[in-house]
């Protein structure tokens, strides 16, 4: 070990030995000695001290270590700051929590981690102990900020390198802090596949991308994140794919493959003897041949073909995904039970439309059942609801097939749907064609008329079905579902939107119309674009969220006259008339309002035009909003 002169207050007291590697001093007691005969210690302020003489940057400090010829200071906080010589800088500027006297510990391989949008702030740490994280945007290594970085959204530790992701997609990657980042214009081949870690806290509500999923260890850590996790799709052939979920939901947003006795599971919480699944979006085809796709929650726009002996296992969906059963068993519910029961039922939150053929099984866990209803269309099955005595406690939206039959199982707790008849079945109370959610009758004529109902397809989010007549006649249209688009002709209509509650969009097309609002968010058109006759349509149960949209109108071309005291005989109002040159009048009233709320703010009148789309221009309209 060396030797070498120091100063102690300014004065030379001989020499003195160069202190070991490793060595540590704790508090007052004892001093490091480094190379250069400097003399490092802590005074009774918690200020380090260099031959003597306090250094006035730091403070709160507990601890020193002398390591690989660097002096390192630990404060009280646990942060760790080192530097080679007296006038060098501390380093790293934020400190970092890697004790410089313990073997580095670095993060799993396929460590990754989102860009934390709360809970507490996590780090990769590399082989070399340091600490990368995401503030703002941009990477941070041991708590300085890499200028070169932006946008940057996630970071992943795949092999030794650390890998960044921005928000466009693309990646780059280094082994070392003092690295460049490659490849120079990044690429978009997810580095992140197969075995992955979340290092994510709870409360981070972090996004995490980990490309595509093909297998893992078929063990997955407790529970821990609550981040968004998001795959380009699972394409497994005879492997286990286990996702601990949490709160979390995986996304799929490509295609799917399970093949040769392959399981997807999603671990939401560990049960014995049942666990809960974690909830999925699928919004790909995910196609399982011969395998296993445990499920909590099934949301998004997808699909799922099971085929050769398959098992899905699905506590509840939503109505975006469809389930296609070929010689396969789909279970519903009962997810999460303790010893000897099932957990919730889920045959009442089953949304998903479900075909299966006759070598398919549907069973619903935690569920008994007395009787049975079947709604058909056309000679086939669209609905199955069951009754355990007057209660429902199923309603599957199951086609394909001409009838399909229930039997209760007393002894499993469980309710079996078949295409086959077999024996203890549950009687067939009655067989019904479905409720069209909507009921239509010719005014004119007198007579009610079967409406031609089909999906919307439309640009607003969130309506389900639509009801568009093209006819002169008058009629008289009720929903008794929610989340329409109904859009009548040119006669005297009366649209009542009430009964079936949700948002709807309601046009009453030309002449004179009486529509009726309900307690959602409704919007109703007057379609002033290429009127050929005057329209006037009374609106009554407009409230606040409701909105009138005139189409064809700017506050340029056309007159604008507010009439309070208008309208039908006992829903009077304040009527707006809208007039132009060579145009028909397009008048609306809003029952129970009057030209008091335009200034009081109760309502809003605004102007716009819609973007173009192809084939289609955009349109100038104006709305007036109930606030």
């Amino acid at each position: 070990m060396p030797a070498a002169d120091y100063r102690l207050n300014g004065e030379w007291r001989g020499s003195m030995a160069q202190s070991a590697n490793d060595a540590v001093i704790y508090g007052i007691s004892g001093t490091i000695t480094d190379a250069a005969g400097n003399v490092w210690g802590i005074d009774s302020a918690g200020q380090v001290t260099i031959d003597g003489v306090a250094d006035t940057t730091t403070s709160q400090v507990v601890e020193l270590a002398y390591v690989n010829g660097l002096v390192w200071q630990a404060n009280s906080q646990g942060l760790w700051w080192s530097k080679a010589s007296p006038a060098a800088a501390w380093e790293p500027q934020a400190g970092t929590t890697a004790n410089p006297t313990e073997p580095v510990q670095a993060s799993p391989n396929g460590t990754v981690i989102g860009a934390a949008s709360g809970g507490p702030a996590v780090s990769i740490v590399d082989a070399n102990g340091n600490a990368w994280r995401i503030a703002n945007g941009q990477v941070l290594v041991n708590g300085t900020v890499d200028p070169t970085t932006a946008n940057v959204v996630e970071l992943a530790y795949e092999n030794g390198q650390i890998w960044q992701e921005n928000s466009q997609g693309l990646w780059w990657s280094k082994v070392s802090p003092g690295d460049m980042w490659g490849p120079p214009g990044g690429t978009t081949v997810n580095p992140v596949t197969g075995t992955f870690y979340i290092g994510n806290t709870a409360g981070n509500f972090a996004i995490i991308d980990i490309g595509a999923l093909t297998a893992s260890t078929g063990v997955a850590a407790a529970p821990q994140s609550t981040s968004r996790i998001v795959t380009t799709g699972v394409q497994a052939a005879g492997t286990k794919i286990l996702v601990s979920t949490d709160v979390a939901l995986l996304a799929i947003d490509g295609n799917s493959s399970l093949t040769q006795g392959a399981t997807l599971e999603t671990l939401g919480a560990y049960r014995a003897p049942r666990p809960v699944f974690g909830p999925v979006e699928n919004d790909g085809v995910m196609t399982v041949t011969g395998s296993t796709a445990d499920i909590g929650m099934l949301d998004g726009n997808g699909a799922i073909v099971a085929t050769d002996g398959s098992t899905l296992n699905i506590q509840e969906s939503v109505a975006g995904n469809t389930i296609q059963l070929n010689a396969s068993t789909l279970y519903i519910g009962g997810q999460g039970g303790g010893p000897g029961t099932f957990g919730a039922p889920g045959g009442l939150s089953f949304l998903a439309p479900i075909t299966m053929d006759s070598f398919s099984t549907i069973i619903l866990n935690a569920t008994q059942a007395t009787n049975e209803v079947v709604n058909t269309s056309g000679g086939s099955v669209t609905e199955v609801l069951l009754y355990n005595g007057t209660a429902k406690v199923a309603d599957l939206h199951v086609g394909s097939q001409t009838m399909v039959y229930a039997t209760d199982n007393p002894q499993t707790g469980t309710v079996t749907l078949t295409a086959n008849n077999g024996s203890g079945s549950l009687p067939v109370a009655s067989v019904q064609p479905p409720d069209p959610g909507i009921g239509v009758t010719d005014t004119t004529t007198g007579q009610p008329v079967g409406p031609l109902v089909q999906p919307y397809t439309g640009p607003v989010p969130g309506l389900r079905n639509q009801y568009i007549a093209a006819t002169n006649d008058g009629l008289n249209i009720a929903t008794t579902t929610p989340n329409w688009f109904i859009a009548s002709g040119r006669g005297n209509d009366a649209i009542d939107v009430s009964r079936g509650g949700g948002n709807n969009v309601v046009d009453g097309g030309g002449g004179s119309n009486f529509l009726t609002g309900g307690s959602g968010d409704d919007t109703f058109f007057v379609d002033d674009r290429s009127a050929t006759s005057a329209i006037w349509s009374t609106i009554v149960g407009f409230h606040s969220g409701d909105a009138v949209t005139v189409w064809g109108v700017t506050a340029q071309s056309f007159a604008l006259t507010w009439l309070d005291g208008q309208g039908a005989a006992g829903n009077t109002g304040l009527t707006l008339s809208v007039t132009a040159a060579n145009k028909p009048a397009a008048d609306f009233t809003l029952a129970g309002y009057t030209s008091a709320d335009l200034s009081s703010g109760k309502l809003s009148v605004s102007f716009g035009t819609t973007p173009d789309r192809p084939g289609l221009p955009g349109s100038a309209y104006m709305q007036v909003r109930a606030n």
